[in-house]
């Protein structure tokens, strides 16, 4: 089980995270569903695959969806940036484009070389292998790190 902070990212392992105001807690299930409101504490997710046919990552050139390689389309409309939080415009990012902006790894290597993430974020005995048997972003690292070198900087 997930919970979602209200105004803001974080996302949390629930009930170990105590929700402080509103907020949601997800719970995996064979489907999905849409919040009721801001303070629902039960909502469904369904987990799809990004590389089915069709998915997400087939989708990455689509300029409708994407500003750039791994950077969502969006704007500063509607509720953005209502109360403390703002936004910025193309701001999301999907994992290939993610980027936390002040410290290892780099943007796109959460989906590019997540051992390398693993290794950067926490202390490990005896290592971890960065010999992959499978990792569907392999064949576009060339782009991604392209993309990362020419995104413009993360402001956490």
């Amino acid at each position: 089980m997930t919970a979602q902070e209200r105004g803001g990212h974080g996302l949390k392992a629930y009930p170990q995270y105590a929700i402080d105001g509103d907020g949601l807690v997800y719970y995996p299930s064979t489907v999905a569903e849409v919040p009721s409101n801001g303070n629902d504490r039960d909502v469904r997710y369904k987990l799809v695959d990004m590389f089915a046919p069709g998915g997400l990552w087939a989708q990455r050139a689509n300029a409708n969806l994407f500003a750039s390689l791994g950077t969502f389309a969006g704007d500063t409309s509607g509720g953005c940036g209502s109360g403390t939080w703002g936004c910025s415009t193309n701001s999301a990012n999907a994992p290939w484009g993610w980027d936390d902006g002040n410290d290892l790894p780099a943007r796109g290597e959460l989906a590019s070389d997540p051992a390398k993430l693993v290794t950067e974020y926490f202390a490990i005995p005896g290592g971890v292998s960065r010999a992959y048997t499978y990792n569907p972003y392999a064949g576009a690292a060339a782009a991604l790190k392209e993309a990362a070198r020419t995104a413009p900087p993360t402001v956490d």
